[in-house]
């Protein structure tokens, strides 16, 4: 067996997967046909024809213009389906999904019919390929009003029982510092809700700084954390999971290729990192995809492929019982792996 192969079949979780990035593009145009979007979107050819090369610097707002395309809950329903096959796929067995209000237009549905449009894919999904899916209410950080909303319904009864796992802050510092959301996160300390925070896009360290200082549970990205030692330390000790996405870095033009990612850097200084793939829709690389360039690149062995794995289990929201069952799984998965990587190579 190698370790193309062992990256396919070992167990995987995805902590940071964007609901909106992982939609096909093939779905989103039926479901824009049926809903006549072509007809009533001026610029819909536009958009179309930029899904698989948008502009990085303004892909928030292409993906906004995308979201008009959804108009109806059995949209979503449908979606959130073809996001689970998706990561099955790629042998992800828990995932935690970024899913924004602001983006999917809950004005026009309520909250408890935007989540049951959710959940009816989520159950459709753990019938058929055995994947949970928890969600993370997220916000973008140009639409700071919407915060206080969001957080109310992540931890109310209701958002509790939608299975929202934790409230989350996604977007470049030059949108809004995030001082802005203090209130969010004192909210979400007192109502015991973990909050998971990109940063780093514009700030550097000193925007990883700031969210660590009003209590980040978790990072996306922390670009810049690795060439500063103080908020490296405070990252570390901080036991924040950080979330990373390589391929995303280049795709940014952050680095200018793969090899100078500080993968290395981070692991060494023991900041806790978690592999995904954010949104490959766009990015252009699945799971599997980026554990291979990354394993290629960095000369990772399975001992370390396991490891980041395994992170991302110790690191997930999931209830106590539950991780330690996921846990437990995993490592018998990655037994049977090893057992079978050894046999192939006595051969």
């Amino acid at each position: 067996m190698d370790i193309a192969r062992f990256i396919k079949e070992m167990p995987k979780v995805e902590l940071n997967a964007r609901l909106e990035g992982y939609y096909r593009k093939d779905v989103l145009m039926l479901i824009a046909e049926e809903n006549e979007i072509a007809a009533d979107m001026k610029h819909f050819a536009t958009y179309a024809d930029n899904w698989g090369a948008p502009d990085f610097a303004k892909l928030d707002e292409h993906v906004r213009g995308y979201m008009e395309w959804l108009k109806h809950p059995d949209d979503l329903t449908r979606l959130v389906y073809d996001v689970g096959v998706a990561l099955s796929r790629e042998n992800v067995k828990y995932a935690e999904v970024s899913i924004n209000t602001v983006l999917h237009k809950l004005d026009s549905m309520s909250f408890d019919d935007f989540m049951t449009a959710l959940n009816d894919g989520r159950d459709r999904v753990q019938r058929a390929w055995g994947l949970t899916i928890n969600w993370i209410m997220t916000v973008p950080r140009d639409v700071p009003r919407s915060a206080d909303d969001a957080l109310r319904w992540a931890v109310s009864v209701t958002g509790r029982k939608a299975n929202i796992v934790a409230f989350g802050i996604s977007g470049s510092e030059a949108a809004q510092p995030a001082g802005q959301f203090q209130r969010a996160f004192d909210t979400a300390a007192k109502k015991e809700i973990p909050v998971v925070v990109q940063a780093g896009d514009t700030d550097g360290a000193e925007g990883v700084k700031a969210v660590l200082d009003l209590g980040a549970d978790r990072l996306v990205d922390g670009w810049g954390v690795s060439e500063d030692p103080d908020t490296l330390t405070q990252l570390v000790t901080s036991d924040a999971a950080l979330l990373v996405c390589p391929g995303r870095a280049v795709k940014l033009g952050w680095v200018d290729e793969l090899a100078d990612y500080p993968l290395q850097q981070l692991q060494d200084a023991g900041v806790p990192m978690v592999l995904s793939a954010e949104m490959p829709a766009f990015y252009g690389q699945g799971l599997n995809e980026s554990y291979l360039a990354i394993a290629d690149v960095f000369n990772l062995d399975i001992d370390a492929l396991q490891q980041l794995v395994m992170q991302g289990v110790d690191h997930s929201y999931l209830p106590e019982d539950e991780k330690k069952q996921l846990t437990a799984d995993f490592i018998a998965a990655f037994e049977q792996l090893r057992e079978d990587m050894l046999s192939s190579s006595e051969a």
